[in-house]
């Protein structure tokens, strides 16, 4: 019975030690997420210089000649008027600001100085206006060229406002394009010119005053003097060989004409109000190191100024012509003036932060 009760005991104590174990930790059954911080870029400063040149193209309109200023002008014609630019070159620094995540975007701004050149043409020029001869008589001037010829030179200083685009810009080679407004702060434009000239006279007799007074308009017994009319005068004449010797002879006794006169000089400089316009450049880069690289590309740049139209004279000299010629520009009468130029593209950037 003893060895019962005892047999019972063990048992009792085994379920008991068994019931008593600690049960195991809980799993953990939270899905951990690993995040990397990826970096939003930084701002940078880069200082570009550039330098472009190609073909240029200006084109100022047809001159009003209504607001050319000889005394008391009668006439004033050309048959046609052209323009021919040839080219140009630009030149300019940037500072840009660069950002983005590799800092592969950028805005800049800086100076920019513009020139281009080219060549005008004013085809059968002819005016006619009050002059006076070494005796003090009016008559109407006919001052006539077959072609006044004009070497243009236009200069311009500009604000460009350009965003920039850089593509792979930790690697050697990549590409950019750079596009924007651009803003004409000095734009002037000054030109040489030359012409042969004809100058022929036309004298109006007061018969009440009893001499020559100036007329606008050719009336019956007028003496005119120009080559069509000389030509007919003196035919079969002994005292005039030619057109020319009746010129001469007459302007040694002091009336003012002459044919096939030179005439060349410099006009005054037409300036131009602030304007506006836009610049593209792009094309390759090359990295030469972490500071410095090479851009090499194309342009194109478009300038519109435009100016108050003033009184000009194209070709003018005193009542006598030894005295010398001037010119004043045929774009002082045309109100706008618009520069396209196209070309080649080069540059460097140094980068003044990392």
């Amino acid at each position: 019975m003893l060895k019962i009760l005892t047999l019972s005991a063990l048992v009792a104590c085994s379920c008991i030690s068994a019931n008593a174990q600690v049960a195991p930790a809980p799993v953990d059954t939270a899905v951990k997420v690993h995040t990397k911080h990826r970096s939003t870029g930084k701002v940078g400063l880069a200082l570009s210089l550039n330098l472009a040149g190609g073909l240029a193209v200006a084109s100022g309109g047809t001159p009003d000649l209504s607001r050319m200023g000889y005394p008391s002008m009668a006439a004033g014609q050309v048959s046609a008027y052209d323009y021919n630019s040839t080219g140009g070159i630009n030149i300019g620094f940037d500072l840009d600001l660069l950002f983005g995540r590799k800092q592969n975007f950028g805005i800049s701004t800086g100076l920019t100085y513009i020139n281009s050149y080219g060549h005008g043409e004013a085809v059968d020029f002819h005016t006619e206006y009050l002059a006076h001869d070494a005796n003090g008589n009016a008559f109407r001037r006919l001052l006539s060229s077959p072609r006044v010829n004009e070497s243009f030179s236009f200069s311009n200083l500009s604000v460009p406002i350009l965003f920039k685009y850089r593509t792979k810009p930790g690697e050697k080679i990549g590409a950019y394009i750079e596009i924007g407004p651009v803003i004409s702060l000095l734009s002037s434009a000054g030109s040489s010119m030359d012409a042969t000239v004809d100058l022929e006279a036309v004298y109006h007799y007061n018969t009440t005053t009893r001499n020559f007074i100036y007329s606008s308009t050719t009336s019956p017994g007028d003496w005119i003097m120009t080559r069509q009319a000389v030509a007919a005068l003196i035919k079969g004449s002994d005292t005039y060989s030619s057109v020319d010797d009746y010129f001469a002879k007459h302007y040694a006794r002091g009336y003012y004409i002459g044919l096939g006169l030179s005439a060349k000089g410099q006009s005054d400089r037409v300036n131009y109000n602030i304007g506006i316009g836009g610049m593209l450049r792009g094309g390759g880069i090359y990295r030469v190191n972490k500071s410095w690289s090479v851009l090499f590309g194309v342009s194109a740049l478009l300038i519109s100024n435009s100016h108050t139209v003033q009184s000009y004279t194209p070709v003018s000299t005193g009542d006598d012509y030894k005295d010398g010629f001037k010119f004043s520009s045929f774009l002082n009468g045309t109100p706008s003036l618009l520069t396209v130029q196209m070309g080649l593209h080069a540059g460097i950037q140094f980068k003044l932060s990392k």
